[in-house]
């Protein structure tokens, strides 16, 4: 039987009708069967879906061949990676399958059949008229609406029309608006039904189809309408998120978009697209989100100090806190562990974050640019953006750049002396990068030093400010053990180091927490007399400093003279203003 199967199936592949009629003229063969590919479908299902119109139309005369057969292929889905699997079979008619193929001789042959059900709908309740207008099939649609048995109203289990999923489809199907104008001239679909809560303008919004947007438009859609089940997110919003550029221009263009719209969430298109950076190791998407906050910020009524709900933070202080560092994962199974394998996948992570760096810049110099931004706005936890910058868990490039251009702007516009609600300052938080005892490069060393050197750097940083729990930076430092840190702040002229905290904890009593375990706390211990004994007579010179570090701790740390550099240096070791 299953020999018999497979040659029918074969037959009807190549085409040959002599050869079909012959092995059907055996007798071993059934209207329906189980394929070699594990389908239960019928020969009239697998005609129409290779689109065979001869052989097709040969079969569906045969004795007791159901015009209405239903193909059977078995799915499996599950919710999410550990969610339930649920078992589910197509069900699809050969005219739904021919619809949305777009077979039309197909199409027509079944339609001629007296017992042809125009209305019968798969696993998904999708009637043929529905899959042909999802795939922008306009004959197939034409030729279907003229059937008087045919329910145009139609509605799926997520309850969507033909005429939303065809305003749906991807914009790249041309014949999509003329499908969306066949279906709204018959006058009996409702052009507001939805899908999963989104209506028409949010499809063609998220595809980015200005085309048809402007068509839903006439038919009096308001581009500035709320999604009900989408975390109410407006058809700005969405063209945001997806870096739809022309749909973004496109509805403010109408003037009936508030640019200041927020979701459910409570934030606006402007924050989406800084909150959607770098999540795509896309070019075209990054591109298209900096050009969109360009066109935000160019609207006249825009509110960029807007301080959102939940955090308090405004849209530098979004950027500021968010991780915009792109994590490209590379597969280390056997067929990609080639060395020229890994070579290209290590040029294509350099190229996608130089390019990320490109963009995080233009991103940056587009609100520092603006005038009325408030640089210095405190969140609900009183953190500026310049602390949230300072908070960086390892090198990432965009905090890096956040703080240079913060720093840039100068003590008039930015605190840096600011305290949050734990009394802790900017240069408090960017004790806790992550700094390593032996750098593994001379760029990772320059990545997590560079908060805390342009810090120092500052005259008018204090770097003795206590946070509630009585410790200054040199105390935090010593707390969580940052020996690179630690050595910054005691080469430092105006780094008080006799200060306690408030259980009368120096210095050397938190050194003394990590003497068994860490072999630099002698070393640290021998700079504080180092510099304990230099002070007073004269201040602690870079050169000494450097001379001393070679003799004693170089080899210990490993650290070479060029990490020295950069890790220490340039820094104002005399506290006179000028570079060593």
């Amino acid at each position: 039987m299953k020999l018999w199967q497979r040659l029918l199936e074969f037959a009807i592949e190549i085409g040959k009708d002599a050869v079909v009629e012959t092995i059907w003229s055996t007798g071993f063969i059934t209207p329906e069967f189980r394929s070699k590919s594990g389908r239960f479908f019928a020969p009239l299902h697998f005609a129409s879906e290779r689109n065979k119109p001869t052989i097709f139309r040969s079969i569906l005369a045969k004795d007791n061949v159901d015009p209405n057969v239903l193909e059977m292929s078995k799915i499996v889905r599950s919710r999410g990676r550990l969610g339930p699997r649920e078992t589910l079979f197509t069900e699809e008619t050969p005219l739904i399958c021919a619809s949305g193929a777009g077979h039309l001789s197909i199409v027509k042959i079944l339609l001629e059949h007296k017992d042809i059900d125009v209305n019968r709908s798969d696993y998904e309740g999708k009637t043929a008229l529905i899959r042909a207008a999802e795939n922008g099939k306009e004959d197939v649609v034409a030729l279907l609406i003229k059937r008087e048995d045919i329910v145009l109203d139609s509605r799926c289990k997520k309850n969507g029309n033909a005429f939303v999923y065809s305003a749906k489809h991807s914009q790249r199907v041309k014949s999509a608006l003329a499908v969306m104008k066949l279906l709204h001239a018959t006058g009996k679909l409702d052009i507001r039904s939805t899908i999963e809560g989104v209506s028409a303008v949010g499809w063609a919004a998220k595809e980015g189809n200005c085309e048809k947007l402007q068509f839903l438009f006439e038919l009096g859609f308001d581009p500035d309408e709320n999604e009900v089940e989408t975390k109410g997110k407006t058809p700005l919003i969405t063209a945001t998120v997806h870096s739809a550029t022309d749909v973004v221009q496109l509805l403010l263009s109408t003037g009936r978009v508030n640019v200041n719209g927020t979701d459910r969430t409570d934030h606006t298109a402007l924050a989406h697209a800084i909150r959607s950076m770098g999540h795509r190791l896309c070019r075209r998407t990054e591109c298209g989100l900096v050009e969109i906050v360009g066109i935000l910020l160019s609207v006249h009524d825009i509110d960029i100090n807007r301080k959102y709900r939940n955090s308090g933070q405004n849209v530098l202080a979004l950027l500021c806190s968010k991780n915009h560092l792109m994590s490209f994962e590379i597969d280390h199974s056997d067929h990609v562990n080639h060395p020229s394998t890994r070579h290209f996948y290590s040029l294509k992570r350099e190229k996608a974050l130089w390019h990320q760096k490109n963009c995080d810049r233009l991103i940056l110099e587009l609100l520092l640019s603006q005038k009325l931004l408030e640089v210095d706005a405190e969140d609900n936890n009183g953190r500026t953006p310049l602390s949230l910058a300072a908070q960086m868990r390892g090198p990432n490039i965009l905090e890096i750049l956040i703080f240079e251009m913060l720093v840039s702007r100068g003590s008039t516009e930015v605190h840096f002396n600011s305290r949050d609600e734990k009394g802790r300052t900017p240069l408090s938080w960017a004790v806790e990068t992550r700094y390593t005892s032996s750098a593994s490069t001379l760029q990772s060393v320059q990545d997590q030093i560079s908060p805390l050197q342009q810090l120092l750097q500052l005259q008018f940083v204090d770097p003795n400010l206590k946070d509630l729990s009585g410790k200054s930076p040199l105390l935090w430092a010593a707390e969580i053990f940052k020996p690179a840190a630690m050595v910054a702040f005691l080469c430092c002229e105006w780094v008080d180091i006799f200060v306690r905290d408030s259980n009368g904890d120096g210095l050397m009593e938190y050194l003394f927490k990590h003497r068994p375990v860490r072999i630099e706390v002698p070393l640290i211990q021998d700079l504080y007399e180092l510099r304990k004994s230099r002070m007073a007579t004269e201040p602690l010179r870079y050169e000494e400093y450097k001379q001393w570090l070679e003799e004693n701790t170089g080899p210990v740390l490993g650290w070479t003279s060029e990490e020295h550099d950069l890790i220490l240096g340039p820094l104002d070791w005399d506290g006179s203003g000028d570079e060593i």
